[in-house]
């Protein structure tokens, strides 16, 4: 071995992904940050209610779009919302371990998991404190970060999500997505009503 190579401590998996994970999460707050300081509520709004989670669609969510067209047309609708819950749990592992997670209630239409002690929800709080940054809530991470990218993997799979928030967690509801009411509308030819499938002829 070269003398004059320099000797590095390796990190160990552990130490790189809590590292990694640390940066995530302090990049996404200091982004809320940037973006309201020096552009308004607004602007941070619209990059993680809209922005993000499109980007978000492009980059990661193309290939479950397939693979939730393939189950769609094998599974029974609950079957299909417990399958896309349990997709979503799986590929969220990188921001909340499956420890931190428990299912607490399951309908015909609709799945509820509980997320205890969030390690994403802690680590902003830290952020918070650390950084001094007094006009960031501690629940934009949740509102803002969080909840619309994991919403718009529910919809790739025809479900909707909805978040009800504790102190060190949440509790996160996948349902189906209600079909839409058939629309009567006046046959002109007749005087009687038709039903109209999606609001059109």
């Amino acid at each position: 071995m070269d003398e004059d190579q320099p000797h590095w401590n390796e990190w160990d998996i552990k130490t790189k992904y809590n590292v990694a994970f640390a940066d995530m999460i302090e990049q996404r707050t200091t982004m809320m940050k940037f973006l309201i300081d020096n552009f308004g509520i607004e602007a941070m709004e619209k990059f993680f209610l809209k922005d993000n989670p499109e980007w978000a669609e492009k980059l990661k969510i193309g290939t479950l779009k397939k693979l939730f067209v393939k189950m769609l047309s094998k599974l029974l609708p609950k079957q299909i919302m417990a399958k896309v819950c349990d997709i979503i749990i799986e590929n969220a592992q990188y921001l909340v371990g499956l420890d931190h997670i428990s299912v607490v209630k399951t309908a015909d239409d609709y799945r509820t998991v509980q997320v205890t002690n969030c390690p994403v929800l802690r680590q902003f709080k830290k952020n918070l404190k650390r950084l001094k940054f007094d006009n960031l809530e501690e629940r934009y991470i949740c509102t803002f970060a969080c909840v619309p990218v994991l919403g718009q993997m529910c919809q790739a799979g025809s479900c909707v999500l909805s978040a009800e928030y504790f102190e060190k967690g949440c509790y996160l509801t996948v349902s189906l997505k209600p079909k839409e009411p058939d629309v009567l509308e006046p046959q002109p030819e007749t005087g009687t009503t038709l039903p109209l499938k999606n609001g059109s002829p």
